[in-house]
């Protein structure tokens, strides 16, 4: 059973996990499969930190989407995936087991490439589209991080973003100038 306790304090229960405890403006928040499940948890933690990644892209592109004819395009994680999707591309895990075969497949920049090796040498598990892809103001890639252990996530896009963004023209341009 999982209790989501927001701002509010209104209590929605879900199936399968327990979760959380309010104090003052800080969700603190404790994930716990009923059964015990260790692959329970790890497949929540996977699905709550991708709906994370997704709402990074959305959230600007609802806020700032005011021109109908020259919508605002975010980025993250999660839409990076699906543009390659889309694409046609390959999504590769890469592991310390398989890292020699598919790094030299990914085409991306060198600190991308250096980025995701050092992930993989510490024990993670990363997951990664085959090319760099493109919205209007960026073109790159976006990955996965994965503690294979715990479940901990970090969803990143190339140049070191945290798996969100809009173009930091567009920001300029119809924000800051103003």
């Amino acid at each position: 059973m999982l209790c989501l306790v927001n701002k509010i304090n209104a209590i929605n229960i879900l199936k399968y996990y327990k979760m959380c405890k309010l104090f003052g403006n800080n969700l603190i928040k404790t994930v716990v499969a009923d059964n015990n499940d260790k692959q329970a948890f790890l497949n929540y933690r996977l699905q709550a930190g991708m709906i994370a990644s997704s709402l990074e892209h959305q959230t600007p592109e609802q806020l700032y989407n005011t021109d109908p004819d020259n919508p605002v395009q975010g980025i993250s994680t999660m839409k990076a995936f699906a543009i390659a999707n889309a694409e046609g591309q390959k999504i590769y895990t890469v592991t310390q087991d398989n890292i020699n075969d598919v790094l030299p497949k990914i085409q991306a920049s060198p600190l991308t490439l250096n980025a995701i090796t050092n992930a993989v040498n510490a024990g993670k598990t990363v997951t990664v589209h085959e090319r760099e892809v493109s919205v209007p103001g960026w073109t790159g890639t976006g990955y996965m991080v994965i503690d294979p252990v715990t479940g901990d996530g970090a969803y990143m896009i190339s140049g070191g973003g945290m798996g969100d963004g809009l173009s930091s023209d567009y920001y300029l341009q119809h924000y800051y100038y103003r």
